[in-house]
């Protein structure tokens, strides 16, 4: 009995050590960054094809991707004497600390630049349920990135049920991705999209610069969900000043100031866009960093009752997305106080 013990311990031993060197010798080389989403590697390949053309980024998920149009933006830049010509590097369900994966990929192993970046500013998202397991929970969650989102969520002070299921759910994901669970079948996934890969004249990132408009309104059986969400938005507001001082997580500031770092050693203006989030305890989490963010602008859109004529409910897809006409004041009030941030 022993020596079967003693068999399948050196067996398990071996499978680990094939497979942490199969990952760190092998698929970090065969698979790219992005590989855990096609939306990302088409709006990676695409900004690659592309980087003469644009001097200016933003990214984050689908409040970024559905709700920020450039060409609206570039717009309103031009009729006020500045150049920029932007792109919408949003993907539905992008995580905070996944969208800085990407934006710092894009900087160091894509080596692209750009004169401003305009980052969406959430806290730490945890996925659902029927998302765990999925390789898009899981592609991104390299060694670092693992620790900041662990440190992140264990410095912070997020419900106890919230913050098990995080730490939880990270780290089976980040032992997925370090034993390389279903690698073999992505990457030959990956090869035929790249194989096949075309950017038509009607894709969303030539029409619209990588955004896609939400065209539909609420339906009426969300209105429970949107007040919600309209309630935590003005709490957040009115109790803002107490907020200020409270516990943040440091590990999460800490990440986003090496982000801007690498931006201003590369010459780039950091901004970060704080939109509506679900839940009162995000803001909790949220407003002290915004306070202590050194050397990055901050533009907060969460006020609902200063931004009264961009957050009716006609102009909202969903509880939490903005349609079309949303879009547009949205991406507008993003300028103006982008143009009054400008130079400082």
């Amino acid at each position: 009995m022993k020596q079967i013990l003693i068999k399948a311990a050196l067996i398990i031993t071996l499978a680990i050590l094939l497979n942490l060197f199969l990952y760190s010798a092998i698929y970090t080389r065969l698979l790219p960054y992005s590989w855990g989403s096609n939306e990302l590697l088409d709006k990676r390949e695409f900004l690659r094809r592309n980087a003469a053309k644009y001097n200016s980024l933003f990214i984050g998920s689908s409040k970024t991707h559905n709700q920020i149009h450039p060409q609206i933006f570039d717009e309103k830049a031009r009729e006020n004497g500045l150049d920029i010509r932007s792109y919408n590097c949003g993907v539905g369900g992008l995580t905070p600390l996944e969208s800085l994966h990407i934006y710092e990929n894009l900087l160091l192993h894509d080596s692209l630049s750009f004169k401003y970046v305009f980052i969406e500013l959430d806290w730490i998202a945890t996925i659902k349920v029927e998302n765990l397991n999925s390789v898009r929970s899981f592609y991104w969650l390299t060694p670092r990135n693992y620790n900041f989102s662990i440190s992140s969520i264990l410095n912070s002070t997020v419900p106890i049920m919230r913050s098990a299921w995080g730490l939880f759910h990270y780290s089976l994901n980040y032992g997925e991705n370090l034993m390389n669970i279903g690698k073999v079948h992505e990457y030959f996934k990956y090869k035929n999209f790249v194989a096949n890969q075309k950017f038509l004249p009607s894709d969303s990132n030539i029409m619209y610069n990588g955004y896609i408009p939400m065209s539909h309104k609420m339906n009426s059986t969300e209105y429970s969900l949107y007040s919600e969400v309209v309630g935590s938005a003005r709490l957040a507001v009115r109790n803002y000043p107490d907020l200020v001082d409270q516990h943040l997580s440091q590990p999460y500031l800490d990440r986003l100031q090496h982000i801007i770092s690498i931006s201003k050693q590369r010459g780039i203006i950091t901004f970060f866009i704080v939109p509506l989030q679900w839940k009162y305890y995000q803001y909790e989490q949220l407003i002290p960093i915004i306070n202590k963010i050194k050397g990055a602008r901050t533009i907060c859109l969460f006020d609902i009752d200063r931004y009264a004529n961009i957050y009716q409910v006609d102009n909202f897809a969903d509880p939490n997305h903005l349609n079309e006409k949303g879009a547009k004041l949205y991406t507008e009030e993003i300028f103006n106080q982008f143009l009054k941030l400008y130079g400082k």
